[in-house]
């Protein structure tokens, strides 16, 4: 992870000795979590902050957790999630995995198996991250680029004397030099 950046983790079970579980698994890694019980105490936390992934459980005591995250997609949260579930079936999974888990899994977890999934899925949102990131910079860089072409063409085109255009030109070009 990197130095200055800080993962949020909110974690959505109504069983009090899983969020206590997936603390101490979690709790040296360095991220910042969360823990509610229900549907209606994440959409609250939704609501006031941002998190990086959510660990959801399937069945909550308010809300299917499919639902939850379907509600997630629909307003545009670009949170990872796992799905957590103690009653699998073939169809929750899939339907999970098509409405943008990034994984699922079956309690009861082998302990390594779920730190291999969360550290998977963080780093996965660290990619997109540092590529929203460079694409920020990419067109900050771009527009620069534009200003200068622009600036270059009306020195071209312009009515000024040769050795003034001449000046100008190198005076833009310098200028460009120090982005590359």
């Amino acid at each position: 992870m990197a130095a200055n950046e800080t993962i949020k983790i909110l974690m959505v079970d109504d069983d009090v000795d899983i969020i206590g579980l997936y603390m101490d698994i979690l709790k040296d890694s360095g991220y910042a979590i969360t823990a509610v019980a229900d549907a209606h105490e994440a959409f609250a936390k939704l609501e006031k902050e941002q998190f990086d992934l959510a660990l959801l459980d399937l069945k909550l005591p308010d809300m299917y957790g499919i639902d939850i995250l379907k509600e997630l997609s629909l307003n545009s949260k670009q949170m990872a999630v796992i799905i957590v579930t103690g009653n699998p079936t073939l169809e929750s999974m899939i339907e999970a995995i098509r409405a943008g888990a990034d994984d699922y899994i079956i309690k009861p977890f082998h302990i390594e198996d779920f730190k291999i999934s969360v550290k998977r899925v963080v780093e996965k949102i660290l990619l997109a991250k540092e590529n929203r990131r460079l694409l920020k910079e990419l067109d900050a860089t771009n527009k620069h680029l534009q200003d200068n072409l622009c600036a270059l063409q009306a020195i071209v085109k312009g009515d000024r004397p040769p050795e003034e255009k001449l000046k100008l030109l190198d005076d833009q070009i310098a200028k460009l030099k120090n982005i590359c």
